[in-house]
């Protein structure tokens, strides 16, 4: 019942007997050190105070390890899970000292932490393989690939595309209920992905709903798609410009050269094909970019962090 009742913390009892014993163990904090009690002051009050205190020796080091993995895929010290374990050994340990000791200047301010690993050189480099030395994932030569998260894969398919949802709930009581699902929460429910998201691998369900689900077909949909169908009805484009923007929109980037005439070159036969029919030229043209675009959200560049 501690799931619909929370017991309270009792503020005088600092304790606790060992079940089938009569040894009762006194409350210490895991450094083995005892507290100092104060009137009022529970047992969970004290732990919290301890745990976040400049003086705690685990805490800062930890939280910095954690978040370093969360963007490198590999923490300074691994497993992550055994920081003091008897093999755990920082591969940089000057920079582990120095991040925790600013984590905790800052007042363990995660955004601070956050801030300070995007702008080193380490998180900037690109995810090209160039050397053999750069194979060893400890020494962060090289930026690995990083599988997104569902959200972060449904937010960029909705910034990319002008994407609206329709509506429907995500809360807990429309899921154990049911009802009308948002298309976010739908999406959500496949794509559960692992803790290192440089271990993340595409299950065959969530490679079909960026191929064919409603999000995906909604997205290349001419008539529900913003960005496709400004795309597609924009005067004075030329081909090769229309192609540029939904690069654009897609990858945030150019294309290079080979991908540009591959793509034109795909468009243009299409629109061959229809014919001297003006609107049937246009309705290809119009197919052929979604075909483009759907190619593009479907490809490793939109799906990967790199």
């Amino acid at each position: 019942m501690d799931f619909l009742l929370p017991g309270g913390d009792d503020n005088d009892k600092h304790e606790i007997a060992l079940p089938g014993s009569d040894k009762v163990i006194q409350a210490r904090f895991l450094d083995g050190t005892n507290p100092t009690w104060k009137a009022g002051t529970g047992n969970r009050s004290a732990l919290a105070a301890w745990v976040t205190s400049k003086d705690n020796p685990y805490f800062a080091r930890n939280a910095v390890n954690r978040v370093w993995a969360y963007f490198f895929g590999t923490g300074l010290v691994e497993p992550i899970d055994e920081m003091n374990g008897p093999n755990s050994t920082a591969s940089h340990p000057e920079l582990l000292d120095l991040l925790a000791k600013e984590f905790i200047a800052h007042d363990f301010d995660i955004k601070f932490l956050m801030r300070a690993i995007a702008g080193t050189r380490a998180y900037q480099l690109s995810s090209a393989h160039t050397h053999k030395s750069q194979d060893n994932p400890k020494l962060f030569a090289r930026m690995p690939l990083r599988g997104m998260t569902g959200e972060q894969v449904f937010d960029s398919v909705a910034m990319a595309t002008g994407y609206r949802d329709s509506g429907g709930g995500d809360d807990l009581i429309t899921g154990l209920v049911g009802g009308n699902r948002s298309a976010r929460s739908e999406f959500l429910t496949r794509f559960a992905l692992s803790e290192r998201t440089t271990e993340s691998q595409v299950s065959i369900l969530q490679a079909l709903a960026l191929m064919n689900g409603k999000l995906t077909a909604a997205a290349t949909s001419l008539e529900r798609s913003e960005t496709l169908a400004a795309v597609a009805e924009a005067p004075f484009l030329s081909v090769g410009q229309r192609v540029e923007t939904l690069y654009l929109a897609a990858l945030s980037r150019q294309p290079e050269t080979k991908e540009r005439d591959r793509a034109v070159k795909f468009v243009q036969d299409a629109v061959g094909v229809a014919g001297k029919d003006e609107k049937g030229r246009r309705t290809a043209m119009s197919n052929a970019l979604a075909d483009l675009f759907w190619a593009l959200l479907n490809s490793p560049d939109f799906i990967l962090n790199h």
